[in-house]
């Protein structure tokens, strides 16, 4: 099967940005994959900054975990627990 152009594999993300729903970008880390930084998957896509990209292999749970985590402050904004801090959480997930 022949994988689309990196730039041609943003319609889903097309339609959740016009309908104003949030939503995080993954560059996928599954073994055979074709791998790409998460830089290269924000330039294809042409989104901002504030949006997002991390790696995920969705083989391993705390990759998913962490995406899911990263979509959900994205959704309700950051928690955190009592004597919790999410201060530095994204950016140690989107460096794993």
């Amino acid at each position: 099967m022949r994988a689309l152009p990196i730039e041609e594999r943003f319609p889903a993300v097309d339609c959740f940005e016009a309908r104003g729903a949030p939503f995080v970008l993954t560059a996928n880390r599954f073994g055979g994959a074709e791998r790409l930084e998460p830089e290269e998957v924000r330039a294809a896509s042409g989104r901002s900054a504030e949006v997002p990209v991390l790696e995920c292999d969705a083989r391993e749970g705390g990759s998913v975990r962490d995406v899911l985590g990263a979509l959900m402050e994205r959704v309700v904004g950051p928690r955190t627990a009592p004597g919790r801090s999410t201060v530095g959480a994204l950016t140690a997930v989107g460096q794993a």
